[in-house]
């Protein structure tokens, strides 16, 4: 069997990949973290991912090149005229039609494209993962290796690297939290001198290596993006897909186990300092303390979200890990009322705007979302149930927003605040 990290596999050469994955990661660094000019860094990035990405999949069809690029072009205008959270999805859908159209290759009819793009959100963490363990293995079959170390870190895989995702999330939500890890990092020697001080950069560096890693990727997705979906006859003999060996019940525990200690930090964070009026730290602003925490919790319950549905599948025959869900979606609703509670305090301060506006619409909409949810773990619903009802949740909202007068709205909610 082919070794995925091999140069042999899909005539993918592991040191183009990684050289490039190096020299995106300090791309994103220079245009993101240092310069303070996000709005072309995110489009000079994207278009550079795409570069990246094509060159790893030539030779490519010049049709299929083509129009994969004039999608990410088009998409990219909206990031260059005005940066905000519609250009940033847009941005996002150009990358993922570019990658469809490099793994679609013009080869066979339009729907193999329209098959790799809907299926790219899933198998790219999946690919992800497996090159982790696949890099773990490579390690472990080195001269002095610990295989058996290797083999209990694997199970940890999955909680240490989404873990360290949400508590970068806390940390930008939560000042108290961000001081704890900076304080935690004096014990650095000098030389990492981009962590010491500053964690979230060290963060932001895992983060953004995950996030472009897959694209670069594209020739090994290319047969799980393309696949055909088997007749429902032919289905029940095919044997269903090993899923990878970091993905299973004992990864899952330790990950739930691990975000509930997290949430429940930060609610009691809240708790203590937003709700009960203990006073904060000298130079911070319950104001402050409010606005700093409304998006990044809006972030964190969603990916938290999306988590419980990966989690789903693995709580038969399982109470400790159904316990373990239910209580992680329970604070996850806490923390997307939290988010917008915050905002509200925030808004009463510095008053409404249309960006405000629309953040506290998709606030409760991301509660209910997760209310529903809890309610269908409860209930044993399948995810098709909950996210049948989410799109009909959403829907209903912005029919009812198109009877809403927002700056009418705004102008007297402003009005209405003391002076």
């Amino acid at each position: 069997m082919t070794h995925p990290l091999t140069p042999s596999a899909a005539g993918h050469r592991p040191a183009w990949t990684l050289a490039a994955l190096l020299a995106l990661v300090a791309l994103a660094d220079a245009l993101l973290w240092q310069v303070g000019w996000p709005r072309m860094g995110f489009a000079v990035l994207a278009l550079a991912l795409g570069a990246g990405a094509t060159a790893l999949c030539m030779p490519l069809p010049r049709r299929a090149v083509l129009i994969g690029w004039a999608g990410l072009l088009a998409a990219t205008l909206p990031m260059i005229e005005e940066i905000q959270a519609l250009s940033l999805v847009f941005l996002a859908l150009g990358l993922a039609h570019l990658a469809a159209c490099l793994v679609w290759a013009g080869q066979g009819p339009g729907a193999v494209a329209l098959r790799a793009l809907i299926r790219l959100p899933l198998a790219a963490p999946v690919q992800l993962g497996t090159d982790l363990v696949a890099g773990a293995r490579l390690l472990a079959q080195a001269p002095g290796a610990a295989p058996a170390l290797l083999r209990a870190l694997r199970d940890w895989v999955l909680a240490l690297v989404l873990g360290g995702v949400f508590l970068a999330l806390l940390a930008a939500a939560n000042p108290l939290v961000e001081g704890w890890l900076t304080g935690l990092t004096g014990w650095l020697p000098d030389w990492l001198s981009a962590w010491q001080g500053d964690p979230a950069r060290a963060v932001f560096w895992v983060f953004m290596a995950a996030l472009i890693w897959p694209m670069l990727r594209l020739t090994v997705l290319r047969p799980r993006l393309t696949r055909a979906r088997p007749p429902a006859v032919a289905a029940a003999a095919t044997p269903t897909p090993a899923l990878p060996s970091w993905l299973n019940a004992r990864a899952v525990v330790r990950a739930l186990g691990l975000f509930n200690l997290l949430f429940a930090a930060q609610t009691v964070l809240d708790l203590t300092y937003l709700w009960g009026g203990v006073t904060l730290p000298d130079g911070m602003t319950h104001a402050t303390y409010a606005h700093r925490g409304a998006y990044p919790l809006l972030a964190t319950a969603l990916l938290a979200g999306a988590f419980a549905l990966v989690a789903q599948p693995f709580m038969a025959g399982r109470p400790v890990l159904r316990g373990l869900l239910l209580a992680g979606v329970v604070q996850n609703v806490l923390l997307a009322v939290s988010a917008v509670l915050r905002l509200d305090l925030y808004i009463e301060v510095y008053g409404l705007t249309r960006l405000r506006f629309a953040a506290l619409v998709w606030m409760g909409l991301v509660a209910a979302g997760l209310a529903m949810m809890l309610w269908g773990l409860v209930r044993a619903r399948p995810p098709l149930w909950l996210a049948a009802r989410s799109a009909a949740l959403g829907l209903a909202t912005l029919y009812a927003s198109t009877f809403v007068n927002v700056d009418g709205l705004i102008a007297r909610t402003n009005l209405a605040l003391p002076k």
